[in-house]
């Protein structure tokens, strides 16, 4: 198990109907559970909270505390060095608007403390 503390940028997306933009941006705490795939791989599953900032060109920004999920796999490199690949995924809800929902799939390197 270990926690972890990190910020994603989900991006921008642009609405045709009514003309506006959208950004979620998320500073995520959770909890990693690792699970052993075989001799040198492991499944992981994130869980957790994100404080999420949902801004909308047409509505303002709306900030929330929401539930934040993930999965990955870790890979090892190195003994403390593994290649991860993650799907994470939150949401974050507009002022006067619809909610929306993002997700990121990640490529990145896990140092093992």
């Amino acid at each position: 198990m270990a926690f972890e503390a990190w910020a994603i940028d989900f991006g921008r997306i642009h609405v045709d109907s009514p003309p506006a933009s959208l950004r979620l941006r998320s500073f995520v705490g959770n909890v990693a559970w690792s699970f052993d795939f075989g001799p040198r791989a492991a499944m992981l599953l994130r869980a957790g909270l994100s404080f999420s900032q949902n801004r909308r060109s047409d509505d303002g920004t709306n900030s929330e505390v929401l539930p934040y999920l993930g999965l990955g796999l870790a890979v090892d490199l190195a003994p403390r060095v593994a290649l991860e690949l993650g799907w994470d995924f939150t949401h974050g809800n507009g002022n006067n608007s619809s909610s929306t929902f993002a997700s990121a799939l990640t490529a990145g390197l896990r140092v093992r403390f």
